[in-house]
């Protein structure tokens, strides 16, 4: 998934993430996220799935981690419960010109039943 677009105006952000729906095969995967361009970076911490905010989300993620370089983050699954499962989840990240100051933005994954082709846009606010 590419986060191909980051807008921020104050203490605000969006990010545009494409495609907006990801398959997650049944018998688990992993799905790599990464920002299009080198202007920006995850943190440690930089993709993480909320099963103690949202404790009826099915299970899925098994491990995660930082990819070849800060602008790449990945995940991996176990066995998923079948088409239309949900997940959300954070992404933070920060512009590396002000590394300070980290963005959390709540998107939410979606098991279809085919790649979606569109881009999301998800909100983002400073991290506390």
């Amino acid at each position: 998934m590419t986060i191909t677009q980051v807008t921020i105006s104050g203490s605000t952000a969006t990010i545009k993430v494409k495609p907006g729906q990801q398959t997650v095969p049944i018998k688990g995967a992993g799905i790599r996220w990464n920002f299009a361009g080198r202007n920006y970076s995850f943190t440690a911490d930089g993709i993480t799935f909320g099963k103690q905010t949202y404790p009826t989300q099915p299970y899925g993620p098994i491990d995660y981690g930082p990819g070849n370089n800060a602008t790449e983050y990945v995940v991996c699954f176990a066995d998923t419960t079948g088409a239309a499962s949900t997940w959300y989840y954070n992404i933070k990240f920060f512009e590396n010109s002000k590394p300070t100051t980290i963005w959390i933005c709540d998107p939410t994954l979606v098991n279809s039943a085919s790649e979606g082709g569109s881009e999301d846009t998800v909100n983002c606010v400073i991290a506390p």
